[in-house]
């Protein structure tokens, strides 16, 4: 019979306060950035969005199954409103653990890849100037995207699981 100590769920409450503060800072952060320079709008294309975020989920699909979607989302919803939902064992908080880990690494590797295919298409176009723009936006756009997923999402639900799936493990 295990017992939990009272006071590591109080920490936990106040890590996950202190995590969803330390996200809409660094949230609020970011958007300060992007609108110091520019409009909002300069920093969302609709194409480079679409290929990321379907390149990226069906990447997640292949590794894994369609129920990784409701995984991801279950665990955000845990992460960011601790006390409305009822408590993950250790056998879900790893998989969230595995499944935000393994997101993190195909969204980098996908910001990468359209980050090369902007500058390839940059590089094709060299002899139009009014080419090289788009393709460079594609390409920085697409790393933007992929740093943002994982600093706001996928980093956090790995960390925050990997804590509370260490705490329940049976040997600690």
């Amino acid at each position: 019979m295990t017992t939990k100590n009272p006071r590591s769920s109080v920490r936990n409450r106040h890590v996950r306060r202190d995590a969803c503060i330390a996200m809409f800072l660094m949230a609020c952060l970011l958007l300060g950035a992007v609108l110091s320079g520019a409009p909002l709008m300069i920093f969302f294309d609709f194409l480079v969005l679409l290929a990321w975020v379907g390149i990226t989920a069906a990447a997640l699909v292949i590794v894994y199954d369609s129920s990784v979607f409701s995984c991801i989302l279950e665990g955000t919803k845990r992460l960011y409103m601790p006390g409305a939902y009822t408590a993950w064992n250790h056998a879900q908080c790893r998989k969230v653990v595995q499944i935000a880990n393994t997101a993190g690494i195909v969204s980098t590797y996908v910001g990468g890849a359209g980050a090369l295919i902007g500058l390839i298409q940059m590089m094709m176009n060299l002899d139009d100037p009014s080419a090289i723009g788009p393709s460079l936006a594609f390409s920085l756009l697409s790393l933007l995207y992929s740093a943002v997923a994982n600093l706001l999402l996928f980093v956090p639900l790995s960390v925050h699981f990997g804590e509370v799936a260490l705490e329940q493990s049976p040997s600690g």
